[in-house]
Protein backbone atom coordinates (compact mmCIF):
# COMPACT_ATOMS: atom_id res chain seq x y z
CA UNK A 1 0.00 0.00 0.00
CA UNK A 2 1.99 3.12 -1.19
CA UNK A 3 2.10 5.99 1.77
CA UNK A 4 0.02 8.76 0.28
CA UNK A 5 0.93 12.19 2.59
CA UNK A 6 -1.97 13.54 1.77
CA UNK A 7 -4.83 11.17 2.71
CA UNK A 8 -2.73 9.53 5.30
CA UNK A 9 -3.12 12.74 7.27
CA UNK A 10 -6.86 13.15 6.65
CA UNK A 11 -7.46 9.66 7.56
CA UNK A 12 -4.95 10.51 10.74
CA UNK A 13 -6.71 13.54 11.69
CA UNK A 14 -10.28 11.62 11.65
CA UNK A 15 -8.53 8.69 13.46
CA UNK A 16 -7.73 11.37 16.08
CA UNK A 17 -11.19 12.69 16.58
CA UNK A 18 -12.59 9.49 16.56
CA UNK A 19 -10.45 7.93 19.90
CA UNK A 20 -10.80 10.79 21.55
CA UNK A 21 -14.87 10.73 21.34
CA UNK A 22 -14.24 7.15 22.56
CA UNK A 23 -12.18 8.06 25.33
CA UNK A 24 -13.84 10.88 26.72
CA UNK A 25 -17.60 9.92 26.09
CA UNK A 26 -17.15 5.97 26.09
CA UNK A 27 -15.69 5.73 30.02
CA UNK A 28 -15.80 8.08 32.72
CA UNK A 29 -11.62 9.29 33.26
CA UNK A 30 -11.62 8.81 36.79
CA UNK A 31 -8.21 9.57 37.45
CA UNK A 32 -8.50 13.36 37.09
CA UNK A 33 -11.11 13.93 39.20
CA UNK A 34 -12.06 17.36 40.77
CA UNK A 35 -11.25 19.28 37.72
CA UNK A 36 -14.30 19.03 35.63
CA UNK A 37 -15.25 22.85 36.50
CA UNK A 38 -13.13 26.33 36.03
CA UNK A 39 -12.84 26.11 40.25
CA UNK A 40 -11.93 22.83 40.62
CA UNK A 41 -9.73 23.17 37.45
CA UNK A 42 -7.72 25.80 39.41
CA UNK A 43 -7.64 24.51 43.22
CA UNK A 44 -5.91 21.47 41.06
CA UNK A 45 -3.71 22.98 38.65
CA UNK A 46 -2.61 26.73 40.40
CA UNK A 47 0.15 25.31 42.60
CA UNK A 48 3.27 23.18 42.66
CA UNK A 49 4.62 22.63 39.06
CA UNK A 50 1.47 22.80 37.72
CA UNK A 51 1.00 26.63 38.02
CA UNK A 52 4.25 27.05 36.02
CA UNK A 53 2.46 25.26 32.80
CA UNK A 54 0.24 28.35 31.45
CA UNK A 55 0.05 27.58 27.60
CA UNK A 56 -2.41 24.77 27.54
CA UNK A 57 -4.33 26.02 31.02
CA UNK A 58 -5.25 29.41 29.15
CA UNK A 59 -6.22 27.47 26.05
CA UNK A 60 -8.82 25.51 28.01
CA UNK A 61 -9.89 28.39 29.74
CA UNK A 62 -10.10 30.12 25.91
CA UNK A 63 -11.99 27.11 24.68
CA UNK A 64 -14.32 27.75 28.32
CA UNK A 65 -14.91 31.49 26.92
CA UNK A 66 -15.98 30.42 23.59
CA UNK A 67 -18.42 28.00 24.52
CA UNK A 68 -20.22 30.28 26.84
CA UNK A 69 -21.97 31.59 24.02
CA UNK A 70 -23.64 28.18 23.51
CA UNK A 71 -23.81 26.11 27.10
CA UNK A 72 -24.53 26.57 30.25
CA UNK A 73 -21.72 26.35 33.26
CA UNK A 74 -23.25 24.62 35.50
CA UNK A 75 -24.69 21.15 35.11
CA UNK A 76 -23.43 17.67 33.61
CA UNK A 77 -23.58 14.13 32.68
CA UNK A 78 -24.45 11.33 36.65
CA UNK A 79 -20.95 10.26 34.81
CA UNK A 80 -18.68 13.69 35.46
CA UNK A 81 -20.38 14.71 38.75
CA UNK A 82 -19.50 11.34 40.36
CA UNK A 83 -16.20 12.06 40.37
CA UNK A 84 -16.20 16.01 40.44
CA UNK A 85 -18.67 17.81 42.57
CA UNK A 86 -20.00 20.82 40.99
CA UNK A 87 -19.10 19.66 37.33
CA UNK A 88 -19.29 21.76 34.20
CA UNK A 89 -20.22 20.21 31.26
CA UNK A 90 -19.12 23.11 29.21
CA UNK A 91 -15.63 22.28 31.12
CA UNK A 92 -15.59 19.15 30.29
CA UNK A 93 -16.23 19.94 26.49
CA UNK A 94 -13.36 22.42 26.50
CA UNK A 95 -10.94 19.85 28.05
CA UNK A 96 -12.14 17.18 25.07
CA UNK A 97 -11.82 19.95 22.59
CA UNK A 98 -8.25 21.29 23.63
CA UNK A 99 -6.66 17.43 23.82
CA UNK A 100 -9.03 16.33 20.12
CA UNK A 101 -6.78 19.33 19.03
CA UNK A 102 -3.08 18.26 20.22
CA UNK A 103 -4.32 14.52 19.61
CA UNK A 104 -5.07 15.17 15.80
CA UNK A 105 -1.74 17.99 15.39
CA UNK A 106 0.68 14.92 17.08
CA UNK A 107 -0.53 12.18 15.08
CA UNK A 108 -0.32 14.55 11.71
CA UNK A 109 3.25 15.57 13.00
CA UNK A 110 3.74 11.83 13.35
CA UNK A 111 2.51 11.72 9.06
CA UNK A 112 4.88 14.47 8.27
CA UNK A 113 8.15 13.03 10.24
CA UNK A 114 7.55 9.76 8.62
CA UNK A 115 7.46 11.44 5.01
CA UNK A 116 10.81 12.84 5.71
CA UNK A 117 12.71 9.39 4.02
CA UNK A 118 16.10 10.82 3.90
CA UNK A 119 15.97 10.96 7.98
CA UNK A 120 13.50 7.85 8.72
CA UNK A 121 13.89 5.18 6.80
CA UNK A 122 10.24 3.25 7.03
CA UNK A 123 8.87 0.89 4.41
CA UNK A 124 5.33 2.34 3.17
CA UNK A 125 3.63 -0.43 5.31
CA UNK A 126 6.01 0.37 8.38
CA UNK A 127 4.25 4.06 7.91
CA UNK A 128 1.12 3.28 7.49
CA UNK A 129 0.91 1.19 10.71
CA UNK A 130 2.81 3.91 12.64
CA UNK A 131 0.96 6.69 11.41
CA UNK A 132 -2.76 4.59 12.68
CA UNK A 133 -0.83 2.99 16.04
CA UNK A 134 0.32 6.28 17.26
CA UNK A 135 -2.76 7.74 18.11
CA UNK A 136 -4.46 4.85 19.36
CA UNK A 137 -1.68 4.35 21.74
CA UNK A 138 -2.12 7.27 23.18
CA UNK A 139 -5.75 7.71 23.17
CA UNK A 140 -5.85 4.47 25.17
CA UNK A 141 -2.71 5.31 27.27
CA UNK A 142 -3.87 8.73 28.46
CA UNK A 143 -6.79 7.93 30.30
CA UNK A 144 -6.13 10.65 32.46
CA UNK A 145 -7.28 14.07 31.78
CA UNK A 146 -4.29 16.83 31.75
CA UNK A 147 -4.30 19.86 30.08
CA UNK A 148 -0.76 20.05 28.98
CA UNK A 149 -0.09 16.10 27.98
CA UNK A 150 -0.66 16.21 24.51
CA UNK A 151 0.08 19.75 23.66
CA UNK A 152 3.73 18.63 24.93
CA UNK A 153 4.03 15.85 22.53
CA UNK A 154 3.27 18.14 19.53
CA UNK A 155 5.74 20.72 20.43
CA UNK A 156 8.58 18.00 20.96
CA UNK A 157 7.70 16.55 17.54
CA UNK A 158 7.46 19.89 15.67
CA UNK A 159 10.81 21.00 17.18
CA UNK A 160 11.98 17.53 15.88
CA UNK A 161 10.21 18.16 12.54
CA UNK A 162 11.33 21.95 11.95
CA UNK A 163 14.74 20.36 12.79
CA UNK A 164 15.29 17.74 10.39
CA UNK A 165 13.43 19.18 7.62
CA UNK A 166 15.57 22.34 7.21
CA UNK A 167 18.83 21.88 9.15
CA UNK A 168 20.98 20.99 6.24
CA UNK A 169 19.85 24.04 4.00
CA UNK A 170 18.90 27.03 6.38
CA UNK A 171 20.62 26.53 9.57
CA UNK A 172 20.76 30.04 11.17
CA UNK A 173 16.49 30.40 10.35
CA UNK A 174 16.14 26.82 11.45
CA UNK A 175 18.33 27.59 14.72
CA UNK A 176 16.32 30.39 15.30
CA UNK A 177 12.83 28.92 14.84
CA UNK A 178 13.85 25.94 17.27
CA UNK A 179 14.79 28.37 19.92
CA UNK A 180 11.22 30.26 19.41
CA UNK A 181 9.68 27.01 19.51
CA UNK A 182 11.76 26.16 23.09
CA UNK A 183 10.31 29.18 24.39
CA UNK A 184 6.62 28.27 23.91
CA UNK A 185 7.26 24.17 24.55
CA UNK A 186 8.56 25.90 28.25
CA UNK A 187 5.61 27.83 28.46
CA UNK A 188 3.80 24.28 28.35
CA UNK A 189 5.71 22.50 30.15
CA UNK A 190 9.25 22.25 31.70
CA UNK A 191 9.94 19.62 30.31
CA UNK A 192 10.41 21.35 26.66
CA UNK A 193 14.46 20.49 28.02
CA UNK A 194 13.98 17.52 26.17
CA UNK A 195 13.66 18.75 22.98
CA UNK A 196 17.39 20.72 23.80
CA UNK A 197 18.77 17.28 24.74
CA UNK A 198 17.93 16.20 21.54
CA UNK A 199 18.39 18.81 19.33
CA UNK A 200 21.93 18.95 20.77
CA UNK A 201 22.59 15.32 19.87
CA UNK A 202 21.27 15.77 16.66
CA UNK A 203 23.89 18.52 16.04
CA UNK A 204 26.77 17.25 17.53
CA UNK A 205 26.49 13.98 15.83
CA UNK A 206 25.30 15.94 12.31
CA UNK A 207 28.11 18.67 12.61
CA UNK A 208 30.35 17.97 15.66
CA UNK A 209 31.20 20.04 18.09
CA UNK A 210 32.15 23.17 16.20
CA UNK A 211 31.82 26.61 17.12
CA UNK A 212 28.32 26.94 15.76
CA UNK A 213 26.83 23.87 17.07
CA UNK A 214 28.41 25.13 20.95
CA UNK A 215 26.76 28.41 20.50
CA UNK A 216 23.48 26.86 18.94
CA UNK A 217 23.53 24.57 22.28
CA UNK A 218 23.87 27.58 24.44
CA UNK A 219 21.11 29.49 23.23
CA UNK A 220 19.14 26.64 23.36
CA UNK A 221 19.53 25.83 26.57
CA UNK A 222 19.28 29.77 27.74
CA UNK A 223 16.08 29.97 26.18
CA UNK A 224 14.84 27.06 28.21
CA UNK A 225 16.56 27.91 31.65
CA UNK A 226 15.59 32.05 31.25
CA UNK A 227 12.06 30.91 30.55
CA UNK A 228 10.98 29.02 33.07
CA UNK A 229 13.66 31.14 35.04
CA UNK A 230 10.90 34.34 34.54
CA UNK A 231 8.07 31.86 35.09
CA UNK A 232 8.74 30.89 38.25
CA UNK A 233 9.90 34.80 39.27
CA UNK A 234 6.15 35.84 38.10
CA UNK A 235 4.29 33.36 38.83
CA UNK A 236 5.86 32.19 42.40
CA UNK A 237 5.90 35.67 43.76
CA UNK A 238 2.25 35.02 43.97
CA UNK A 239 1.25 31.95 43.61
CA UNK A 240 -0.74 29.24 45.68
CA UNK A 241 2.21 27.49 46.90
CA UNK A 242 4.17 30.71 47.77
CA UNK A 243 0.89 31.96 49.57
CA UNK A 244 1.03 28.68 51.77
CA UNK A 245 5.10 28.85 52.37
CA UNK A 246 4.98 25.09 50.22
CA UNK A 247 7.95 24.33 48.18
CA UNK A 248 7.65 24.08 44.36
CA UNK A 249 9.83 21.79 43.18
CA UNK A 250 11.72 22.00 39.46
CA UNK A 251 10.74 18.98 38.01
CA UNK A 252 7.12 18.57 40.01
Amino acid sequence: MKFNLFMTSVLVIMLSMVVSKIVYFGFTPNYGANIFSHKAFDAKFDHDGNQYRVLSKYLVYGADGLLGSSMKELGAEDRVRTISGGASERFYYAIYYVNTLFLALTSLMVVLLLNLDKSLKFSDTEKILLVFFVPILIGLTQFTVHYYDLSSYFLELLILYVFLKNIDTRYSSTMASIMALIVLSTLNRESAEVSVALIAILLLTRFGATRRVVWSIVGMVACWLVTYSVLRLAIGAGGAAAEGGGGCGWWV
